[in-house]
């Protein structure tokens, strides 16, 4: 009887821990055991209320007008529910959020390919240890180590410069 009152609200368990990060796993079961006892709290209660036995209380008590009258207060008694104004709106989010992540997921599959190809790429290159120089130019040719394009001379790297500028001659300390 009371689990039908919270199927709507169910959740998909094995969708949401998919989702989760493996760092995130032991802080998703405490979550999800907190869940669980509410749930069944909620649940250990019937959906409606036990009924009250007036006619019990009119046979015991010596005032029955005061039994008749917390007997009309209580049957008039509505507990108001808000109105579901809300669930439209999170649909409609929802529905926008969908395609975004559509798109999303396009551009990522898009990214993925190319970066499979770039892969392949140097998956299929010459090993850097065994490559020339003339085949180092032809997979980089924009690269500052290009020998044909900026020629080094030995030794092949940039004179030492001063810490400190020198004094120039003349000049009092």
């Amino acid at each position: 009887m009371a689990a039908k009152r919270f199927l709507k609200s169910s959740i998909d368990w094995a969708a949401f821990i998919e989702r989760v990060p493996a760092s995130e796993k032991a802080k998703f079961q405490l979550f999800k055991a907190k869940v669980d006892g509410y749930a069944k709290r909620v649940m250990s209660n019937p959906e409606k209320p036990p009924a009250i036995d007036f006619e019990a209380y009119r046979s015991r008590l010596p005032n029955r007008a005061m039994v008749d009258e917390f007997e009309k207060q209580y049957k008039s008694i509505k507990v108001p529910f808000p109105a579901d104004n809300l669930t439209a709106q999170v649909d409609e989010q929802e529905k926008k959020l969908d395609v975004f992540l559509q798109q999303y997921k396009e551009l990522a599959d898009l990214q993925c390919k190319y970066y499979e190809k770039v892969l392949t790429w140097w998956k299929e290159m010459i090993p850097l240890d065994q490559m020339t120089m003339d085949d180092y130019v032809d997979y980089f040719p924009d690269s500052p180590h290009n020998v044909y394009k900026y020629p080094s001379f030995w030794p092949h790297d940039e004179p030492p410069r001063p810490v400190f500028p020198y004094p120039r001659k003349g000049a009092s300390h």
